[in-house]
């Protein structure tokens, strides 16, 4: 039997994915100016995400294997934390959807830096081998979880064909939305463990997913060149 529940994000998170506009109306020539070149900008942006986008699904790295982990899990029921930890132990999983992203908010340039921020939608990690243990009994199951990254991403233009990523680094955590699936018999403890979860620290189940996430998306933009620019 599965349950989904959703823990809350880490900071506050936009709510839209900005789409570049190809249409301004300003009012005065000197703003008009500044937003065709940021429209130039977001469609650079834009254009060199869908490329980089493609080459990840060409090559098969829209879904990597992640590494499983073992994690103490406070437990907590009706959010007041007990004297009791549990065990869970994840087997190696899957991620899921690492081709779908999009720009968040404007790109912005410098003459030889670009900054720029992109949004996972969403990603999906799957952990087919899952076993909890409490100080009184065990249960296996899987759990799943999706979730929404947004990472912040710089790139330096050396030379009109050397272009580079010099940081991809979190910026978002985005919600985490847990689903634990395990026997009739152990329902209770599947509901249990989804209120620790959405109780505690997400770094544990974020980290093998982010670096799949910055893996395949630097590895694919390298081979794009300065299209950016």
């Amino acid at each position: 039997m599965s349950v989904a529940m959703s823990n809350s994000p880490m900071i506050n998170e936009p709510s839209i994915i900005d789409e570049p506009s190809m249409i301004n109306e300003p009012s005065m020539i000197n703003e008009e100016s500044i937003n065709d070149d940021q429209s130039i900008i977001n469609e650079k942006v834009d254009r060199s995400l869908i490329s980089i986008a493609a080459r990840i699904r060409a090559d098969g790295m829209d879904r990597m294997e992640v590494d499983g982990f073992t994690s103490q899990i406070p437990l907590s029921i009706t959010g007041f934390s007990m004297p009791i930890d549990f065990s869970l132990q994840l087997g190696n999983g899957m991620v899921g959807d690492l081709s779908e992203f999009a720009r968040l908010g404007n790109a912005t340039r410098t003459s030889s830096i670009l900054r720029t921020a992109v949004q996972y939608r969403p990603l999906t990690a799957e952990y087919a081998h899952m076993r909890l243990t409490s100080p009184i009994s065990t249960c296996d199951g899987s759990l799943n979880f999706k979730v929404r990254p947004s990472f912040n991403v710089i790139v330096e233009q050396n030379s009109p064909t050397d272009c580079k990523i010099v940081s991809f680094s979190l910026r978002n955590s985005g919600q985490l939305d847990y689903d634990v699936s395990t026997s009739f018999f152990n329902i209770f403890k599947g509901i249990v463990l989804r209120n620790a979860l959405q109780q505690s620290d997400p770094t544990p189940m974020l980290t093998s997913v982010v670096e799949k996430a910055e893996k395949s998306f630097v590895q694919h933009f390298e081979a794009l060149g300065c299209q950016m620019f």
